[in-house]
């Protein structure tokens, strides 16, 4: 009898073990599905003039390296930062991230974040608050895009991404549920 317990005690472990184990990979499936961060594809490129039709110029430079930038609203300078994809715009208003933050609407020095009151924004009506944009002296992570390179953190001149080692990397996505959907059970 008491191996007949313990026989029991055994399967009925092994079956605990089984079902935790198959939650953990359903779970984890489950998950995958429903990424929080959905990125959202765009492609930026310097533009020598004005931005191709479907692109919107997120911000003006002088030169393509030792720049001054200015704001795309502005049109003393012919380089355009130009972006493009699905609702991406340049508006500060909706879901947007500042890419770089300007010491005047024209002729401006740049900084990465600080006082300088006009932005450059990267925009996404879709993005439900998931842009971002960072400053790194590698190469962009997956999922970002390099839109210039600027020669320091603070009252910087801007280039081409070519330009300066320091380089601006942006993002949007979309965002799905925190967590997976339960089921509806009896109401």
């Amino acid at each position: 009898m008491d191996k007949l317990f313990s026989n029991k005690k055994i399967v009925l472990s092994f079956f605990v073990i089984l079902i935790c184990v198959l939650s953990f990979f359903v779970f984890f499936k489950f998950q995958k599905t429903y990424a929080l961060d959905n990125p959202v594809p765009f492609s930026c490129a310097v533009r020598s003039s004005a931005c191709n039709s479907g692109e919107v110029a997120i911000l003006n430079l002088q030169a393509l390296t030792n720049s001054h930038a200015e704001l795309s609203s502005q049109s003393n300078y012919s380089y355009k930062i130009c972006c493009s994809g699905t609702d991406i715009g340049n508006s500060c208003a909706i879901p947007h991230a500042v890419v770089l933050k300007l010491s005047a609407e024209t002729s401006a020095h740049v900084q990465e974040t600080g006082a300088y009151a006009n932005e450059a924004c990267l925009s996404n009506a879709a993005a439900k608050g998931t842009m971002a944009c960072v400053y790194t002296s590698v190469a962009c992570e997956t999922g970002y895009i390099c839109l210039a390179s600027i020669s320091g953190a603070n009252n910087s001149h801007i280039g081409d991404c070519n330009a300066y080692i320091t380089k601006v990397c942006c993002k949007t996505g979309t965002t799905g549920p925190a967590t997976p959907p339960l089921p509806k059970w009896h109401e």
